[in-house]
């Protein structure tokens, strides 16, 4: 994916955040997606969980609460993850961050629960992060 033609605006705040990746190797850059994109991608990911593809996964054992799914290549069958792939500012922001003037897209995975997936008692109990999770208002039952 040649993103030289393609160019993106960053903010201080992302500048800082790419800067603190190459200084800890993790960061976390807030704002880059608009409200039309996460929009697009919330009725996008509840299309993928109420029509799971072939290489879908349910991971919640049977009688345990929630739903831990997971789904693969998602970009080759929903338009709107091809398109977010493809055009959404993550690509030039993940090409910024690595100094690159091009991306390659290996594949996509969909873990659309987060707090279920990491704060799931029979896969991965993991009390302190599940607990900040929760606490930043990132913790969520029914989706992204």
């Amino acid at each position: 994916m040649d993103l030289q033609s393609d160019p993106i605006e960053v903010s201080d705040e992302t500048e800082s955040a790419i800067r603190e990746y190459h200084t800890n190797g993790a960061s976390v850059i807030r704002g880059i997606l608009d409200q039309k994109w996460i929009s697009i991608m919330r009725e996008a990911i509840q299309r993928v969980l109420d029509h799971p593809g072939s290489a879908s996964v349910e991971y919640t054992p049977k009688g345990e609460e929630g739903r831990y799914y997971g789904d693969f290549f998602l970009w080759r069958r929903d338009p709107d993850f091809e398109e977010f792939m493809r055009h959404s500012p993550l690509p030039a922001i993940a090409a910024r961050v690595l100094k690159s003037n091009s991306i390659r897209f290996f594949y996509d995975q969909g873990i659309p629960s987060l707090e279920t997936a990491l704060c799931s008692h029979s896969l991965w109990k993991r009390q302190w992060f599940c607990r900040n999770l929760r606490k930043n208002g990132l913790g969520t039952t029914s989706g992204f």
